[in-house]
């Protein structure tokens, strides 16, 4: 994953599900994914991709706030789906039960130990 592909598909969810992209955040040393700041109808949210391509939504971003309130939505997981053949992360999932991944580090999830796959996809690691 990368800054072009993460904004092309974010522009065409927009684009299709009547939504508009409000700003771009890209994976620094903190925090280590993507997040498009997007609103509908006045109501903003925002869209994440790790840089394993791990999708979620969650209520609203705000690069400096480390707290994440993740959140379902039936528009983007379907275009996500039908567009882009990418499955989004439910919010039942990201706040359930830690469970590892295989391109997760090893060392920073032993030190770290985060409660949910929510937290330890999508997080403030240094």
């Amino acid at each position: 994953m990368d800054m072009q592909h993460f904004k092309k598909v974010i522009y065409d969810l927009a684009q299709r599900a009547g939504f508009t992209v409000v700003e771009f955040h890209g994976p620094l040393a903190t925090p280590n994914f993507f997040a498009a700041l997007m609103e509908q109808r006045e109501k903003e949210f925002a869209v994440l991709a790790s840089i394993n391509s791990d999708w979620a939504v969650v209520s609203g971003f705000e690069p400096s706030v480390c707290e994440l309130d993740f959140i379902d939505s039936a528009d983007v997981a379907r275009e996500l789906k039908y567009r882009h053949g990418i499955d989004l992360i439910s919010s039942k999932v990201l706040n359930g039960p830690f469970v590892t991944r295989p391109y997760l580090s090893h060392n920073d999830v032993k030190y770290w130990k985060p409660q949910s796959l929510g937290e330890a996809l999508f997080n403030w690691w240094d």
